[in-house]
């Protein structure tokens, strides 16, 4: 329980000293052993539409540190997902066929980062590959 409160305290400070000091962010993207240059490239890729989120799918999925991480913590270092459901299923396009306003194209190929959220925090991350 105490873990808990200790949690919920850095985790409000954390959001906090973000909104006035980006260093902040950058040390707990490291926390996180998650690299800055990955992160800026991966809110730049709307809807994978540039296909530069794929290449690091399966670091994240491999990212054993993400595990507990606060879904808002997360939204702010990754975006909100592209699709999402009131059961924590969140789903960001990793490799999508987009058309000329960055649109998913319904039926192009693609690859998806499946991420599942319990309880405000993350469980697991998977990726879908569908043709």
């Amino acid at each position: 329980m105490k873990k808990g409160i200790a949690v919920f305290i850095v985790f409000f400070i954390t959001l906090n000293a973000i909104g006035q000091d980006t260093t902040c962010i950058y040390k707990l993207s490291q926390y996180y052993n998650l690299d800055d240059k990955m992160l800026r490239i991966w809110r730049s890729d709307i809807s994978g539409c540039l296909k530069k989120r794929g290449a690091y799918a399966r670091d994240l999925q491999q990212n054993k540190s993400l595990i507990s991480m606060p879904q808002k913590l997360f939204f702010l270092f990754f975006g909100h997902p592209d699709l999402s459901t009131n059961e924590g299923v969140c789903i960001y396009y990793l490799h999508s066929d987009c058309d000329k306003a960055r649109k998913k194209l319904p039926n192009g190929d693609g690859m998806n980062l499946i991420v599942l959220f319990e309880e405000g925090s993350l469980k697991s991350i998977n990726i879908q590959i569908f043709n």
